[in-house]
């Protein structure tokens, strides 16, 4: 599996027993977490608190702040802790070599499941219809006016009342991926810091198999205040989302080979966030209000994603990889 340097993955992942018989109808659930991590007894709490019973919650942790102390005495969450900084890809794989569930999902340690999270997840599982169920993302906490800004910017494809959809992918926030799927396309690439979600699923496409929006697997984003901070995390989206489609053909591949398209990209994104906000549910006078920020947020991902449009006709991209 490819990890970013070497071409291999420093986790074994493969094939259990389990993955076709006796796990059927349950789900591991893995979040990966780097540093502190300050929401991380929320996340756990609302995941415990789920109906029908969630069995194994995985916490995939990596730097300063070991929280295997924090869990000693929950027997359903597994701390897995390394002192060595991993991505949120290696963090994933890490869990999922050693979950033994047909689905495992994957919750952001800033991402807070509803209540009615995992019967959701249950259900969308019960139709039958996909490989990889990408769950609604509203917002836990605003953040103020610039955490609300991103919110619209990186979540609003997934919004909650938006309907339910196929999709090419979505954000690895709130996702779940039939395990045996997920290891044939080789997980998730480790060495990436953004859009090693975009990579798995477009992996998972290239083996045929199906993604799908599903708005009834409720979470809400604990979004984060500032304006330096919404900048600087937009722009390396932008530069990311670059890198993935100068290798997977999706919407915006062409201004990702050929920089001078990339000015059509504000104009487009604009565009289509405009539409969604004037979707049924949608929070209109949110969006109206926070779309002056929101041009700024489009701005330093559009300059992100030109930046690395016009550097990677000079470098090589698969050492990304």
């Amino acid at each position: 599996m490819p990890d970013g340097g070497s071409g291999r993955s420093r986790y074994g992942l493969m094939m259990h027993p389990r993955d076709e018989a006796s796990s059927l109808g349950t789900v591991t659930v893995v979040i990966p977490v780097f540093g502190e991590g300050p929401h991380l007894e929320r996340v756990v709490t609302a995941l415990l608190a789920q109906t029908p019973r969630i069995e194994r919650i995985i916490v995939s942790h990596s730097g300063p702040g070991d929280p295997t102390t924090r869990f000693s005495d929950v027997p359903e969450v597994t701390v897995l802790h390394s002192a060595e900084r991993l991505y949120a890809g290696a963090a994933r794989n890490r869990g999922l070599a050693i979950a033994d569930t047909e689905w495992v999902a994957f919750i952001d340690e800033d991402v807070i499941a509803d209540r009615s999270w995992h019967a959701g997840l249950l259900a969308a599982i019960g139709e039958g219809q996909a490989d990889c169920i990408v769950g609604s993302v509203g917002y836990a906490e605003t953040g103020g006016y610039w955490g609300m800004c991103v919110w619209f910017i990186e979540f609003g494809s997934v919004h909650p009342y938006l309907p339910p959809r196929d999709i090419i992918a979505g954000p690895s926030a709130n996702i779940a991926i039939r395990r045996s799927a997920l290891v044939n396309a080789g997980g998730f690439p480790e060495h990436w810091r953004r859009g090693q979600d975009a990579i798995a699923q477009m992996r998972l496409r290239e083996n045929g198999a199906q993604i799908v929006f599903s708005p009834q697997i409720k979470s809400g984003h604990v979004n984060l205040h500032g304006l330096r901070r919404m900048i600087s995390h937009l722009y390396d989206m932008g530069r990311s989302g670059c890198r993935v489609r100068r290798n997977f053909a999706m919407p915006g591949t062409s201004a990702a080979n050929y920089p001078v398209l990339t000015i059509a990209l504000l104009p487009a994104r604009l565009l289509q966030m405009t539409r969604r906000a004037a979707a049924p549910g949608a929070p209109l006078a949110k969006f109206l209000a926070c779309f002056p920020g929101i041009l700024v947020g489009l701005i330093a991902w559009n300059v992100g994603f030109s930046a690395e449009s016009f550097a990677s006709r000079r470098t090589d991209i698969s050492s990304y990889y």
